[in-house]
C-alpha cells in the first residue's frame, strides 16, 4: 500500500464560532449593503466551533465541502481533497496512537494532580465517524470530554475542566482513489483545558453543515459569557482558573512533530520522545489572561480604508447576517492587526472581555527561511512561543538580520475589559541547537536580552527572565503594553579566547588571521560598522567591531 504524508492546510482555514441562531462561516464575501460591520475576535474558536467532521471535494471552493460519513464512502472516494478535523479522544490501549495520554494539574506546592476522566461534552456529534486503522485514524466522538482534577476547585464551584485536542489535515487525491492509501498527518494540532461551570437553560449541540460551515446554537449565556462547549439544554461556560495552577497534557502521536508551538500559557516545559513507531510530546504551564473583542458598529460610519479593505470581494470568515456582520479573521493574520487598528475608534482601544487560557497549537507559517532551515533541519520540534496578546505573527519568530534578533509582532486592546490598562506576557522557548543554527554559533554558552519595541519605536525592557536548561533557551517577558508592540530577542556569544602565539622563527610572521567566530553582537550603540561579502551585507556592533572572516568592511 503507497504511503505518504497528508498535505497540511499551513493556513488554517478559520472556523467560526457564534452568538444567537445565526450561521457561522469561513470563506464569504461580505455585502456592501450590510447594515453593521465589527470585529469577532476571540481565542479557542477553533475548538469551540466545530466537532469532527469528514469533509470531500473536487473544487477549489468552500461553498462545495460535502460530508462523508466515513472515509471510505462514495463522498470521500470521488472526491479529490478530503479534509479530516478530528478531535483526538484519551488513549485506551498502550498501542493506541493519535490521542492524549494524560492530563493533570499542578498545585501552588508543586503536587502533581491526575486529571480523572467523566463523560464527553457533548456525548457525541453528528458529524462522528467510525475509525480506520489503516490510516490510523481513530474513532470520532465529538469535540471536548470532562477531566476532573481533584481538589484543583475554581470559580464555577467544581474541579471539572474541559479538554480538547484538535486535529486538521487535508488530503490531495485522484478522483476514485481510496483514502486509505494514506495515513494520517498530526501537524495541525491546537489543544486546551479549560474551566467552567454547567448551566442550564435554552441550549443545543453544535450541528456542523455542508460548506464549511456550523451552526452552533445558543453559544454565549443571557450573562454574555462563551459556552466553550453545549448539549441539549446545558451550557459549559468559561470561567477562571484557579490561582497558581499549573496544567499539563501528553500526547501519543504516530509521526514526530517538527516546527513550532505557539501557546495562550506562559513558563511552559516541554518534553519530546521517540520510540519505536510512537512519537510523545509533553507541555506543562500556567495559563494567562487573553482580551476578545465582539461589537457592531453602524457601516455608515465606518472610515472608507474600512470599507475598501472589506467590500473588495475577498473573503472573510464572519458570523451574522445583512443586519449586522462580525469579520472573524484568523487571530495570526496580518490583516487581523491592520483590522484592529482601523477599527480602533469604534470600540476605543478597550476588550470587550477578557479570559484565561490554557491552549497550544502548532504552527507550519514560515516568514524566514534562515528559521524554516534551523527548524528543519532539528528534526523535532524546534521551539515554542507564547503571548496573552490578541493578535500575534503567524508562524515562529522572524531572525533580523539587520538587528541579529528573533522578532514577533503582537496586537492588543490597550484596554482591559474593567478599564485597567493591559500587561503583556510573551515566552520563548528554542532549543539550543536551532539557536545555534540560526546565529551561526558555536558550542560555547549563548546570551541574550529581551526587549519591547512600542508603537513609536522606542525601546522598554520589560521584566524578563533568561535561562538555558535541558538543550533549551528559555526566554520570559512580562508587563508591557500594548497596542502593537514587538518583542525582540537578541542571542550573543563571546569570541574565543585568541590563542597562544607560536615560538618566533626566522620566516617572516605572518598577519593574523581574522577570527572564525561570529562576531558579538551586543546593544553598545558605541561604534557600528558594515561588512560585505559580494553581494551580501550586515551591521557589526560591538565597541571594537570587526568584520568576521570572509568579509570586508564597507
Amino acid at each position: 500500500m503507497r504511503r505518504s504524508s497528508l498535505r497540511l492546510i499551513l493556513t488554517f482555514l478559520l472556523l467560526v464560532t457564534m452568538t444567537g441562531h445565526h450561521l457561522a462561516y469561513a470563506g464569504r464575501v461580505v455585502d456592501p449593503k450590510t447594515e453593521q460591520l465589527g470585529l469577532l475576535l476571540t481565542e479557542n474558536m477553533e475548538l469551540t466551533s466545530m466537532t469532527s467532521v469528514l469533509y470531500g471535494r473536487s473544487t477549489r471552493s468552500d461553498l462545495d465541502w460535502r460530508i462523508c460519513k466515513s472515509i471510505t464512502d462514495s463522498v470521500c472516494t470521488t472526491s479529490t481533497q478530503i479534509m479530516i478535523i478530528q478531535f483526538f479522544a484519551l488513549c485506551e490501549k498502550i498501542e493506541d496512537v493519535n490521542c492524549i495520554e494524560e492530563v493533570w494539574a499542578r498545585g501552588p506546592d508543586g503536587s502533581k494532580i491526575s486529571g480523572i476522566y467523566q463523560r464527553h461534552l457533548p456525548a457525541s456529534g453528528n458529524t462522528d465517524f467510525p475509525a480506520e486503522p489503516t490510516m490510523q485514524l481513530p474513532a470520532s466522538k465529538g469535540n471536548s470530554f470532562v477531566m476532573k482534577f481533584p481538589s484543583a476547585m475554581h470559580v464555577g464551584k467544581t474541579d471539572d475542566y474541559l479538554v480538547s485536542l484538535r486535529n486538521m489535515t487535508q488530503i490531495e487525491k485522484g478522483a476514485g482513489e481510496s483514502a486509505t492509501n494514506y495515513r494520517l498527518g498530526v501537524q495541525g494540532l491546537i489543544g486546551g483545558i479549560t474551566p467552567f461551570e454547567l448551566l442550564t437553560g435554552n441550549y443545543r449541540p453544535i450541528t456542523v453543515t455542508e460548506g464549511f460551515g456550523s451552526d452552533g446554537g445558543l453559544r454565549v449565556t443571557p450573562s454574555g459569557d462563551t459556552c466553550f462547549a453545549s448539549d441539549t439544554g446545558v451550557c459549559a461556560a468559561i470561567r477562571p482558573f484557579p490561582k497558581d495552577y499549573r496544567f499539563g497534557l501528553s500526547i501519543r502521536l504516530s509521526q514526530r512533530l517538527s516546527g513550532w508551538f505557539h501557546g495562550r500559557i506562559t513558563a511552559p516545559i516541554i518534553t519530546t520522545s521517540f520510540s519505536g513507531d510512537v512519537y510523545r510530546a509533553s507541555i506543562e504551564a500556567s495559563p494567562v489572561k487573553v482580551a476578545s473583542l465582539d461589537f457592531l458598529t453602524p457601516t455608515q460610519s465606518l472610515s472608507q480604508e474600512i470599507k475598501d479593505m472589506i467590500f473588495n470581494g475577498e473573503e472573510w470568515g464572519v458570523s451574522g447576517n445583512l443586519q449586522g456582520i462580525r469579520i472573524t479573521t484568523g487571530l495570526e493574520e496580518d490583516r487581523a492587526q491592520t483590522l484592529l487598528r482601523l477599527f480602533t475608534p469604534h470600540f476605543e482601544d478597550k476588550a470587550t472581555r477578557t479570559n484565561q487560557y490554557w491552549t497550544i497549537k502548532t504552527l507550519g507559517d514560515f516568514r524566514n527561511d534562515t528559521v524554516r532551515r534551523c527548524t528543519n533541519s532539528s528534526g523535532d520540534l524546534a521551539g515554542a512561543v507564547s503571548t496573552n496578546a490578541l493578535l500575534y505573527s503567524a508562524g515562529p519568530p522572524t531572525f533580523n538580520p539587520d538587528e541579529s534578533s528573533l522578532d514577533y509582532k503582537v496586537a492588543a486592546p490597550h484596554f482591559e475589559s474593567d478599564g485597567s490598562e493591559a500587561s503583556g506576557t510573551y515566552d520563548l522557548l528554542l532549543r539550543s541547537d536551532v539557536a545555534r543554527c540560526i546565529y551561526g554559533f558555536t558550542s560555547a554558552p549563548i546570551k541574550a536580552t529581551l526587549e519591547v519595541l512600542s508603537n513609536d519605536g522606542s525601546t522598554k525592557i520589560a521584566s524578563t527572565t533568561i535561562t538555558e536548561r535541558n538543550g533549551w533557551l528559555v526566554m520570559s517577558a512580562a508587563g508591557f503594553g500594548f497596542s502593537s508592540p514587538i518583542v525582540r530577542a537578541r542571542l550573543t556569544q563571546d569570541a574565543p579566547a585568541p590563542s597562544p602565539s607560536a615560538s618566533p622563527t626566522a620566516s617572516p610572521v605572518a598577519s593574523p588571521t581574522p577570527s572564525t567566530a561570529p562576531a558579538v553582537v551586543t546593544k553598545s550603540t558605541k561604534k557600528s560598522i558594515t561588512c560585505i561579502k559580494g553581494t551580501a551585507s550586515k551591521k557589526v556592533r560591538a565597541a571594537k567591531p570587526k568584520c568576521p572572516k570572509g568579509w570586508t568592511k564597507s
